[in-house]
């Protein structure tokens, strides 16, 4: 009978453990739709901040613990941005102009602007960044070399930092759809499609200055600056203007008696007046008046 009363207070147990585990289903199960209608927002807001975390210590170079094996990162390529400058002395602008183009094209490049005025000649062409050296080294054949720089920028921490953010945006705006599409709530809808707009904005704006900072890893960028050696046009060996010179020679005697004559009309204006004043008082003071010089006779009699 003993045996039996342990079994039966057994299986009440049991039943009672069942009945209750089975309550706490139907909670967590009612708690969890609950959550999923009214807390979806937060939920996204938490994903921006461990997004945003993680990638703030992926910027600053903090790697995760664990196994050697997970932990080594791929070697990056590195992303340079080149620059040339070159300044030559040419014979004909004309002919260097076409010359440039053709030889920019027979590289894989083109010439992005240009602009001439009179004896010089700017051209600024794009060249991919594998023929950049080469093509430094080639300039010299349209002309005598004047001056000459390269410049190398490296902006592969830039690149791929932009490459981790780009991603992350699209992980967040992948999850925030899905919130979205299961939305129950309108405050949450809103919510939700508040912070769709904010990352799609991001994500845009991030895309074009990859693509910006891509397209000037890919393609260099030479700037070329052409001019005519001295007394030279495009047409040819050109004499001094001598009678320009004349011309300027005469102009600036002129000017220099204008602006003589103008001091003496000042001078007559204005300094006759102040050596008049100065005469007068002069007078008072020292003439024949005398003044300050009477005074001074009656100072000394008075002590004498």
């Amino acid at each position: 009978m003993l045996f039996r009363h342990h079994i039966t207070n057994a299986i009440i147990v049991a039943a009672a453990v069942f009945s209750m585990s089975c309550s706490k289903s139907k909670n967590a199960t009612a708690k969890a739709a609950a959550y999923e209608s009214f807390a979806m927002a937060e939920e996204a807001d938490s994903l921006f901040e461990e997004t945003e975390v993680k990638s703030d210590f992926a910027n600053k170079g903090y790697k995760p613990t664990g196994p050697a094996s997970s932990d080594v990162e791929p070697t990056k390529e590195r992303k340079l941005v080149r620059t040339g400058n070159i300044q030559l002395e040419v014979d004909s602008l004309a002919k260097t102009n076409g010359a440039v183009q053709s030889w920019a094209t027979s590289l894989g490049g083109y010439v992005a602007n240009s602009s001439e005025s009179g004896t010089w000649l700017s051209i600024s062409v794009r060249i991919p960044s594998d023929n950049f050296d080469e093509a430094m080294s080639s300039l010299g054949k349209f002309g005598r070399t004047l001056s000459r720089s390269v410049n190398s920028k490296d902006v592969t921490e830039q690149f791929y930092d932009l490459e981790t953010r780009i991603k992350t945006k699209e992980v967040m705006l992948e999850r925030l759809n899905g919130y979205l599409a299961n939305a129950k709530d309108i405050s949450d809808m809103i919510k939700i499609e508040s912070k769709l707009n904010d990352v799609t904005s991001d994500l845009e704006s991030m895309k074009g200055r990859m693509k910006r900072l891509s397209s000037q890893i890919d393609f260099a960028t030479i700037e070329i600056s052409a001019q005519l050696p001295p007394n030279k046009t495009e047409d040819g060996f050109a004499l001094p203007d001598a009678r320009g010179k004349f011309r300027e020679f005469v102009g600036n005697i002129l000017e220099f008696f204008v602006v003589l004559l103008f001091i003496v009309l000042y001078i007559a204006v204005f300094g006759a007046p102040i050596v008049l004043v100065g005469a007068l008082f002069f007078w008072l003071c020292f003439g024949k008046l005398g003044l300050v010089r009477r005074l001074f006779a009656k100072l000394r009699a008075k002590k004498e």
